[in-house]
C-alpha cells in the first residue's frame, strides 16, 4: 500500500528561501547510460505507432551539453508531431542542478514554466507550474531507492500520486500511479542490463478494459567508448491476451567528447 505523506510534505511557502539543489542520485527514466568524458550528445528519435487505419510517425529531439565534471548544464527538447512542435528547454545551475523547466507548445500555443526547488533538511523536491500555481512534492528515502510523488492544485488539494521503488543494483524500478482516491490507475517498470542499457518498459493500465504495452529495446551500434549511437525500440501491445506489435522507434546518437 502507498505511503501517506501529506502531513510529511511541506506546504508550497516552506520552499520559498529553500537552496535549490537537486543531486539526489535518483533517476527519472533509465537512461543514464554514458561512459568517458562526454561533452555533448545529439539524438533523434523516428517513431512510427501502427493504427487500424494509419499509421503516425512523430519526431523528436534532443540536445544535451555536459561540463568537464560530467553536470549536465544544457538540455532541449524538442518534439514534431504532423504541423505542432513541442519545445522543452531545462535550465541547470553551474552544479548541473535542475532549476527551471520551460515548454512552448504550438499546438495549444501556451507556454509553461517550472522552477525547481528543494528543502535541505527534508530533502523534499518542489516543483511550481508559475502558470497556474500547481505543484509537485518529490519526498525520498535516505537511501534513495523509494521515493514518492504527490502532485497538488494551487489549492493544495490532491490529485495524483507516485509511488517509485528501485532495486538496490540499480537494474530495475517500478511506478505507481494513483488517483485522488488512492487507487492505482497504472504500473510502469523499467529494466536494464549489467552494461546500463536500457532493455524493457512495460505499461499496464488498471483501467477497465484497459491496455498493457511492452517496449524491447536493442542497440545495435556503439562507438570506440561502448556508447550506443543506435537503438531501436519495439512497442507490443496486450489486450485480451493477444499481442500485436503497435509500433517502432530507431533513434541515432551523435556524441562529442571533451579529449576528441
Amino acid at each position: 500500500m502507498r505511503k501517506h505523506i501529506i502531513s510529511a510534505l511541506l506546504c508550497a511557502s516552506t520552499f520559498a528561501h529553500a537552496q535549490t539543489h537537486l543531486d539526489i542520485k535518483v533517476p527519472d527514466t533509465v537512461e543514464s547510460d554514458l561512459f568517458g568524458p562526454v561533452k555533448s550528445t545529439h539524438t533523434v528519435y523516428q517513431k512510427e505507432i501502427f493504427k487500424s487505419s494509419y499509421s503516425k510517425h512523430t519526431t523528436r529531439e534532443k540536445e544535451r551539453i555536459y561540463d568537464e565534471k560530467g553536470n549536465l548544464m544544457t538540455a532541449i527538447d524538442t518534439d514534431v508531431d504532423d504541423d505542432t512542435s513541442k519545445h522543452t528547454v531545462y535550465a541547470y545551475t553551474t552544479n548541473g542542478c535542475l532549476f527551471e523547466k520551460t515548454i512552448n507548445d504550438s499546438e495549444t500555443e501556451t507556454n509553461k514554466t517550472y522552477r525547481y526547488t528543494i528543502d535541505i533538511e527534508s530533502g523534499q523536491i518542489l516543483r511550481q507550474n508559475l502558470n497556474n500555481g500547481t505543484f509537485r512534492i518529490t519526498a525520498y528515502t535516505p537511501a534513495g531507492y523509494e521515493y514518492y510523488i504527490e502532485e497538488r492544485s494551487s489549492s493544495n488539494t490532491l490529485t495524483r500520486a507516485t509511488q517509485i521503488k528501485r532495486l538496490l543494483n540499480n537494474r530495475e524500478y517500478e511506478s505507481t500511479t494513483f488517483d485522488a482516491e488512492n487507487e492505482p490507475t497504472r504500473l510502469s517498470v523499467f529494466k536494464w542490463s549489467s552494461y546500463g542499457l536500457l532493455r524493457e518498459y512495460s505499461y499496464k493500465s488498471f483501467a477497465t478494459n484497459g491496455y498493457s504495452f511492452i517496449t524491447t529495446y536493442t542497440h545495435p551500434q556503439k562507438d570506440k567508448t561502448g556508447n550506443w549511437t543506435k537503438r531501436i525500440s519495439k512497442i507490443h501491445m496486450i489486450h485480451d491476451g493477444k499481442k500485436t506489435l503497435y509500433g517502432k522507434e530507431i533513434a541515432t546518437r551523435k556524441i562529442k567528447y571533451f579529449d576528441e
